[in-house]
């Protein structure tokens, strides 16, 4: 009687085949709600996504996480686009996120979170250190801003020349 024996690696190898072979699996859209969520300080953010009947492992990679337009944390309800497929070494297949976003906001309101966290990345100081006069910022904690509102300023009184205070 002859039996086909096979390693761990082979059975973990032939299944993650299958799962790269499936079409359905390369490109899917996953609905649940974020739980064990874990930023690795190599980049890469580490969760699960759970509904009421079960969990999903997912993962997304420090590459893919320049897209994301928030901060994941527990109990968010999220949208992943990802793709299926298993981890061999330990026999456990799990979500590869490559897009991931709010169940329930608009794309307007992604795209403004976004902006206005990039805008506040790039700012040289403090957002409470602004000053309004009229439509225009000024700033007087930044030489450059100082300098541009100043000969703005001085452009727009009467009776004055341009570039003198």
């Amino acid at each position: 009687m002859t039996k086909n024996v096979y390693s761990v690696r082979q059975v973990n190898s032939y299944i993650k085949n299958m799962f790269v072979q499936d079409f359905m699996l390369k490109r899917i859209y996953v609905k649940g709600e974020i739980s064990n969520c874990k930023y690795h300080t190599a980049g890469h953010i580490y969760f699960s996504l759970k509904d009421e009947s079960g969990a999903i492992a997912c993962v997304m990679f420090a590459g893919d996480r320049r897209g994301l337009g928030f901060r994941m944390q527990e109990g968010q309800k999220v949208i992943v686009l990802g793709s299926i497929s298993v981890y061999e070494r330990d026999g456990k297949y799990q979500l590869y996120a490559k897009e991931v976003v709010l169940d329930g906001e608009g794309v307007l309101y992604q795209r403004y979170v976004q902006l206005k966290r990039e805008l506040e990345e790039r700012a040289f100081e403090a957002p409470g250190s602004w000053k309004r006069w009229g439509c225009f910022p000024l700033s007087t904690n930044s030489r450059f801003r100082y300098t541009a509102g100043r000969s703005g300023l001085s452009r727009l009184r009467p009776g004055r020349r341009s570039g003198t205070s």
